[in-house]
């Protein structure tokens, strides 16, 4: 992508508002989820997006997700388990986009719900009542309700 150049100063001189122009072009006329998930980690540094509202960057990492991307998934959910990004709670919210993302990454990186579950027993244990979650059945591909 041209503007990875651009911002990393490769066979360039290094220039990250033309960098962000040519993401922003890629994400609006192109749809690249990849452009939206750099996008939404600028502004939420703000370390080339001076000022932005963390809202703008959630808005990018969705559009991201929804495209399929597993590291945008994990972020969304991340929003959705602590309120990150300006944003309220949503526990069905994080455990859609982190079972999204469990089942487009390797073993090796599956983190994001094993992050949801591990912050729901923390949730279980101090509130001392079950939680109810949804199972998936392996064999027939059936969702149930089950407490944890």
């Amino acid at each position: 992508m041209l503007a990875h150049l651009y911002e990393h100063g490769i066979g360039t001189d290094r220039d990250i508002k033309r960098a962000i122009q040519l993401y922003l072009r890629s994400a609006k006329l192109g749809g690249s989820a990849e452009a939206k998930f750099i996008l939404a980690g600028f502004c939420s540094s703000g370390t080339y997006v001076a000022q932005s509202p963390p809202e703008k960057a959630f808005v990018f990492y969705r559009e991201a997700a929804d495209t399929g991307m597993a590291e945008a998934q994990y972020k969304v959910g991340l929003h959705y388990l602590f309120g990150h990004m300006g944003g309220d709670k949503d526990i069905g919210k994080a455990f859609d986009y982190f079972y999204r993302e469990h089942t487009k990454t390797t073993l090796l990186h599956k983190t994001g719900l094993h992050s949801f579950l591990q912050a729901v027993v923390g949730l279980r244990n101090q509130m001392k009542m079950p939680f109810t979650g949804i199972v998936k059945r392996q064999k027939t591909g059936t969702v149930k309700p089950c407490i944890i």
